[in-house]
């Protein structure tokens, strides 16, 4: 009788280490972090990106000192929180910018209509010294009581800047007449041309 031939036994597979669980505070980071960085882009309303960035941050490295969790999502929502205040920052720094040079542009403009530069001016010469003489008129209700700057361009014959006529007056009276005499910085001859650019300061 012969012997039963014999079967090795199957090696034993190995058993997979059990996935990493869940973060949830992670998870929870990487979403606000999203918000963060959309609503950031948004003008004035993304300051509140500040806000959003900072839980964002604070909870993506809360979920990074969570024992045996998985990373990836708190470093996302971390890096999303810290992207969201940057722009956030840039987004402030612009919008800024933008409104206080619209509310100096409507100063200027409503500078204009205070100080009217009346007709009749006219440029003279002696000895090489050229100046601008003329009147500017305070058309409000208010005496000007700051330094007001009145300014001309001197151009050549094709029209290239060649020097400015200047003078300055610290106070005018409500309704008053300032009498200028803008000091040329060169000599306006025939061939040169003399344009009113404006009234700055006040």
């Amino acid at each position: 009788m012969s012997d039963p031939t014999y079967v090795q036994p199957p090696a034993p597979q190995p058993v997979p280490a059990p996935a990493a669980p869940g973060n949830g505070v992670g998870v929870a980071a990487l979403v606000v972090g999203i918000i963060a960085v959309l609503v950031s882009f948004i003008p004035i309303v993304g300051t509140f990106a500040f806000f959003l960035g900072g839980v964002a941050a604070v909870l993506g490295i809360i979920g990074l000192l969570l024992k045996g969790r998985s990373r990836g999502t708190s470093i996302a929502g971390l890096i999303l929180g810290v992207v969201a205040i940057i722009i956030a920052i840039v987004m402030t720094v612009i919008t800024a910018a933008v409104i206080g040079a619209a509310g100096q542009a409507a100063k200027d403009l409503d500078k204009s209509s205070v100080l009217k530069l009346d007709d009749g001016w006219k440029v003279e010469s002696d000895s090489g010294l050229s100046t601008v003489v003329g009147t500017v008129s305070n058309t409000s209700d208010k005496a000007v009581t700051a330094i007001a700057t009145i300014t001309f361009d001197v151009l050549d014959a094709s029209s290239a800047n060649i020097g400015t006529c200047v003078d300055t007056a610290s106070t005018i009276d409500a309704g008053g007449k300032w009498k200028f005499k803008a000091i040329c910085t060169v000599e306006v001859t025939k061939d040169s041309t003399v344009r009113f650019k404006g009234i700055i300061g006040f």
